[in-house]
């Protein structure tokens, strides 16, 4: 069954691009903790249906009066790792928030033991009192992603760094082992403003865009596209990762009822500043939400990993078994 399922994805492949799933690290307050041995069974799950990915969440704390339980995604992407083969390995990851040589080291571990199935996408953070916590000052996130970013390249890619930034004394500073992808595994970045966009174009592989419209998404993907060129980067060398919800169901009105509830209880969120909208859901019947992943695909994106409504495993059946199969078809 595995060998059926990823010789139709690699069809798919050819012509579309990659697909995954979200895995639920976090919960919300009502929810209780998350079941460790639940997320590693459904990213089994995902890699026996043939996907590609298995994404996770990242936060240190999350929530005061109503705590979000969240479990570290390095730690339980290490445990995945050692229960899968081939399916790849993301997250997204406060990169401003923490050390960049530490965060060198988890990067190239990781990476180094599941067998260069590593990718990441760095962001700056938005929850202040998350980087209160970590001493770290909110204020500077942006230059902060950059300058961590940067040191985090030095490192992976190079057998000796040595450099003076902040209160950064890096003194012939070695790395190993390295990461088995070369010069690093994929570091992708996430973000919304223009700002963000000129950084992700300037220093990153690509982009993550979070629940933006084919419409939305290939405006916002073009502008890096153009960042790139006046920066001298090789346009095709960058790529993107798209994370869209997905509820298949009877139909599309039932679908968005129960992707609304899920919303409202922490799961999705979509910042005003922002272009992120619900609308951005793959939904309905089998048939209109296959409709909708080619359309993603043919506006230009080329990962997608999917929130599955509920993180129900169900749907990442129905995603394995009927919709990326059906795509080769087209």
């Amino acid at each position: 069954m595995v060998n059926k399922f990823k010789n139709r994805l690699n069809l798919v492949q050819g012509k579309m691009g990659e697909i995954g799933i979200a895995l639920r690290n976090f919960s919300s307050p009502e929810d209780g903790q998350p079941d460790v041995e639940g997320l590693i069974r459904m990213a089994r799950r995902a890699e026996e249906l043939g996907l590609d990915i298995v994404w996770t969440w990242d936060h240190v704390i999350l929530g005061s009066r109503k705590v979000f339980p969240i479990l570290d995604p390095f730690l339980l992407l290490s445990a995945i790792s050692s229960r899968t083969h081939r399916v790849k390995l993301g997250t997204m990851l406060l990169v401003s928030l923490r050390n960049p040589v530490q965060l060198a080291k988890e990067i190239a571990t990781l990476d180094y033991i599941s067998r260069g199935r590593l990718m990441i996408g760095g962001i700056a953070g938005w929850y202040e009192r998350e980087f209160k916590a970590m001493g770290v000052e909110y204020s500077k996130r942006g230059r902060l992603l950059e300058r961590n970013f940067s040191i985090i390249r030095e490192l992976l890619a190079n057998n000796s760094v040595t450099m003076k930034v902040d209160n950064l004394d890096l003194d012939n500073v070695t790395i190993e082992p390295k990461s088995l992808q070369r010069p690093s595994p994929l570091m992708l970045m996430g973000g919304y403003s223009d700002n963000v966009l000129r950084r992700i174009a300037k220093l990153a592989d690509g982009w993550v865009s979070y629940c933006y419209t084919p419409e939305s998404f290939r405006a916002n993907w073009g502008k890096i596209l153009q960042y790139a060129r006046e920066y001298g980067r090789d346009q095709s060398s960058l790529t993107n990762l798209a994370i869209i919800p997905l509820c298949v169901s009877k139909d599309r009105e039932v679908g968005m009822s129960r992707l609304k509830a899920f919303a409202s209880k922490g799961y999705l969120d979509f910042p005003s500043w922002s272009s992120a909208t619900l609308d951005s859901s793959i939904v309905g019947g089998v048939e209109e939400c296959r409709d909708r992943l080619t359309s993603y695909f043919e506006n230009g994106m080329e990962k997608i990993v999917l929130v599955p409504c509920d993180y129900d495993l169900e749907q990442i059946e129905v995603l394995g078994k009927e919709l990326v199969p059906g795509l080769i078809k087209r």
